[in-house]
């Protein structure tokens, strides 16, 4: 008996005698798209499975809070600091779960969730492995999404003398990354994205701007909201590997001034939308330090390689912002390699890099220079320059901030845009004695999320990667300072207020 379907290239219809006209229909309805809807049922179930487990830790935590102030009184000193280090290895092995096992955007949070120094070092160490050690997809799949990739270039596998797919350097949010070998012998990193990851990305971002939502509410008076809608806009560029080569090309050649830094560059004429091949750095991510290290491992060592990376982060990351503008801005541990026993480093990733104008530059050199004099009219002036405007808090005008004597200007600032400890203030958003607890900021924007971003990864590898207390500002300073003058003979229009421009002797 014959099948009452035949199944074509578009359409799925019943068949008919050839004498009979085929009826209209409508190819939107006649054709489901099995794919997509795929893609949206795996998009509902990530989002259910995310609000279980949020809710869950979440739920945990509150209810901790809770039964530590109730029996505290009536226990020993240390019986608190027990409690919370247990519920922190559950919360802990929750939130690792949770990342790994949903990927996309939740690896993101994560990474930056393991580099904040007040989140307890059971978590961070937990999550560490997300920076670069994400669980691989096979072989098998790779070796698909290469030849697809390469089969639009109009090329070949043949190109590769050798391609270990078995072998993964790294694997994080959206891709990973092979070693492998071109004919005539150049030594490559092959980037591959996984499939169908973009679509399932966006949906996530719609469950972090409901959470976003309810944390606004309830916990921080801080714009949260703004991030989400930047976040969402730059996705679309991650994914675009054509766009990471063009950036990545741009600020290797912005950086070659600096020897000590080195940045990859893209092979040409292999690069398409999902896959890049560009020439490898040899190296060790900050993420595998520790274990490299081995027996030679020590605080005296670990200070001075940590010092090192640091001043060549801050060189870089100062030209890339206040000179020229155009800055990487994914700059966790994973995407950071320590190159030989003079401690050059490599930058990796350029998935994620903001451009700012010629007016945002000035205003955050502004900033800067500001912030290095600690000038609190000069402060609160170049915060608003930026757009960031402060609404202190009812205990901060009644003076009940006692543990500083910065006001809440300075003290947003150094939070958010400093690398250093801010005395008297806390790293934890969630503390009575936290930045966001004496400043309201209602919208932040959306220009400068990236910039936070970046400015909070650096402030986790100086804190949590090497316990260092390390100010990028009071460098950066004179390179604001120079910029103002260079811009203000350039063009008049942007010329900064005359007393930014005092000049401190630094002792």
């Amino acid at each position: 008996m014959p099948l009452p379907y035949q199944f074509g290239p578009s359409i799925v219809c019943p068949r008919r005698p050839r004498s009979v006209a085929p009826r209209h229909v409508p190819v939107a309805f006649a054709t489901p798209n099995l794919n997509a809807l795929s893609v949206r049922s795996r998009q509902i179930r990530r989002s259910l499975e995310f609000w279980r487990r949020v809710i869950a830790i979440w739920t945990s935590f509150k209810v901790t809070q809770a039964y530590v102030a109730l029996q505290r009184r009536f226990r020993k000193p240390d019986w608190p600091a027990k409690v919370w280090s247990e519920q922190h290895v559950r919360a802990g092995d929750k939130m690792l779960d949770l990342c790994t096992s949903l990927k996309g955007f939740y690896v993101k949070s994560g990474q930056l969730v393991a580099l904040q120094a007040f989140v307890p070092m059971v978590i961070r160490r937990k999550l560490a492995i997300l920076q670069d050690d994400m669980p691989p997809m096979s072989a098998e799949e790779s070796r698909r999404v290469i030849d697809e990739e390469l089969q639009k270039l109009g090329k070949s596998s043949a190109i590769f003398e050798s391609l270990n797919l078995d072998n993964v350097l790294g694997s994080a949010s959206i891709a990973q990354v092979h070693r492998g070998k071109l004919r005539g012998g150049q030594q490559v990193a092959v980037k591959v994205q996984f499939p169908e990851m973009e679509a399932l990305m966006l949906s996530d971002l719609a469950n972090y701007r409901v959470l976003a939502e309810v944390l606004q509410r309830t916990e921080l008076k801080f714009d949260l909201i703004g991030p989400v809608k930047e976040l969402a806009k730059q996705v679309a560029m991650e994914f675009d590997f054509v766009a990471e080569a063009e950036g990545m090309d741009e600020i290797r050649r912005a950086l070659r001034q600096y020897r000590s830094v080195s940045v990859p560059a893209a092979v040409p004429g292999l690069v398409s939308r999902r896959l890049l091949v560009m020439t490898y750095l040899d190296g060790v991510p900050l993420t595998k330090l520790d274990g490299k290290l081995g027996k030679f491992r020590s605080d005296r060592v670990v200070r001075r390689i940590g010092r090192k990376v640091l001043e060549n982060l801050t060189a870089c990351y100062g030209k890339m912002i206040l000179s020229d503008g155009f800055f990487q801005a994914d700059c966790h541990p994973g995407n950071i390699l320590v190159r030989n026993a003079k401690i050059d480093i490599g930058l990796l990733d350029f998935g994620q890099t903001k451009r700012f104008s010629g007016e945002q530059r000035v205003a955050f050199a502004r900033l800067v220079d500001a912030m290095s004099r600690q000038d609190t009219r000069g402060i609160r002036v170049g915060l608003e320059g930026l757009g960031i405007h402060i609404k202190a808090s009812k205990r901060a005008r009644r003076g009940q901030c006692r543990k500083t004597t910065l006001t809440a200007e300075e003290q947003l600032a150094y939070t958010m845009f400093d690398t250093a400890a801010v005395p008297g203030v806390s790293d934890n958003p969630f503390s009575e004695d936290s930045a966001l607890r004496v400043a309201t900021v209602d919208e932040l924007p959306q220009d400068l999320v990236f910039l936070l971003r970046t400015m909070q990864l650096l402030r986790g590898i100086s804190s949590a990667t090497f316990n260092a207390d390390f100010s990028m500002v009071a460098y950066w300073g004179d390179i604001a300072r120079a910029q103002l003058r260079g811009l203000s003979r350039a063009s008049p229009a942007l010329s900064p207020g005359g007393d930014l421009f005092v000049t401190v002797e630094r002792s």
